[in-house]
């Protein structure tokens, strides 16, 4: 508490005392953690060294190098613990590893290994959050073709052929995969979704099982986030997207149309910045979300504050009928005072729309826009 409070130039000279008394101690100190830790100890206890462990990688990373295959086996073996209090410092642990290792294969391909055989579902999710992190650290660094294939195929085969049990670790492959293409090269990236994602297998098979389905839209609606641009930069993949983003919302499974309309909404939000929609694309998308909020809000809800702001871009367009039924069936999903605003701004903006457009019509009808909500 007291060195929080310090100025700033006091705490950093502080750390830096801090660095240079460890950079003494710290063989006495890593070796001795290590062997305690690999002996039969309490949870509480490993968990404590693994959170010291980590507190030494941040604050003498260089001093740590020699021990970097020990730290890496510790770092493992912890995960494979099936208590979460020591699974999360283990993770962080590894993160923060990756970026003092000179070579990354040996810890992909134990990342891996230990995906496939763990038996312990939170085992599992704590390799797949590690995954995760090094994949997050790959820029800058060269992985081997054989890494490359490995990851390649346990996120398409965890992708498409896992079970109904198994949606929290598709999200997890989702993500691993947007944040692998976007360490790609582009027309890496371009190739594996077109290979592996959009296949003509793939896209056949989606209606054997909404399993197939979900880690499609979830992986698409990952990449719009991370990387759009191996996406819409390709008019054969974007094409593609689009149509199986469209198609998704005729699934009645939760999960698929969560992932559905957080595509649906990148793809909206791109378009009302580039416009790279047909008109009949974007009425079709639209009217998906507006049906979709008719039947219920679950799905919806927890998109509303990246949505509503990418409907008021798309208000320039003349799409004004299709957005103001969807504030008609969003807006009690927001809170009263985002709602209130939302509502009149949108009542506003588009009665000025339509008294336009039928102006250029020369039409003599009354204004859908000018319509209370």
């Amino acid at each position: 508490m007291f060195v929080r409070n310090l100025p700033r130039d006091w705490v950093i000279w502080y750390d830096a005392q801090v660095r240079k008394g460890l950079k003494a101690f710290v063989t006495q100190i890593t070796g001795p953690l290590i062997r305690i830790i690999g002996d039969r100890v309490v949870p509480g206890v490993k968990a404590a060294i693994l959170k010291t462990l980590g507190l030494l990688l941040v604050k003498v990373p260089a001093n740590l190098k020699p021990f970097l295959p020990q730290l890496q086996r510790t770092f493992i073996k912890s995960l494979s613990e099936p208590v979460l209090f020591v699974q999360t410092p283990a993770r962080k642990c590894l993160t923060l590893l990756i970026s003092l290792q000179p070579r990354l294969d040996p810890l992909i391909a134990e990342l891996t290994t230990g995906i496939k055989t763990a038996e312990d579902k939170s085992v599992r999710d704590a390799m797949w959050g590690s995954l995760l992190g090094l994949l997050s650290g790959l820029e800058g660094k060269d992985i081997t073709d054989v890494s490359k294939k490995t990851v390649e195929t346990i996120l398409v085969d965890t992708l498409f052929t896992t079970g109904e049990n198994d949606d929290i670790i598709r999200k997890f492959a989702a993500k691993c995969f947007a944040v692998y293409c976007k360490y790609l090269s582009a027309e890496e990236a371009k190739t594996l979704i077109s290979s592996k994602l959009l296949s003509k297998s793939i896209l056949d098979d989606l209606n054997a099982a909404y399993m197939k389905r979900h880690g499609l839209m979830e992986t698409v609606s990952r990449i719009l986030i991370k990387c759009p641009d191996v996406i819409t930069s390709n008019a054969a993949i974007w094409s593609a997207t689009v149509s199986k983003v469209i198609e998704g919302f005729e699934s009645n499974k939760s999960v698929v149309l969560e992932a559905t309309v957080s595509s649906a909404n990148s793809i909206l939000m791109l378009n009302a910045s580039d416009s790279i929609l047909e008109d009949e694309e974007v009425v079709v998308l639209l009217k998906a979300l507006v049906d979709l909020a008719k039947e219920g809000l679950e799905a919806v809800s927890p998109h509303l504050q990246l949505l509503v702001p990418t409907l008021m871009q798309l208000v320039r367009e003349r799409q004004t009928t299709q957005i103001q039924m969807f504030y008609k069936s969003t807006c009690s999903g927001l809170d009263n005072t985002a709602a209130r605003n939302t509502n009149d701004y949108a009542k506003r903006v588009l009665s000025k729309l339509a008294e336009k457009e039928s102006d250029d019509e020369g039409g003599d009808d009354d204004d859908e826009g000018s319509d209370d909500f």
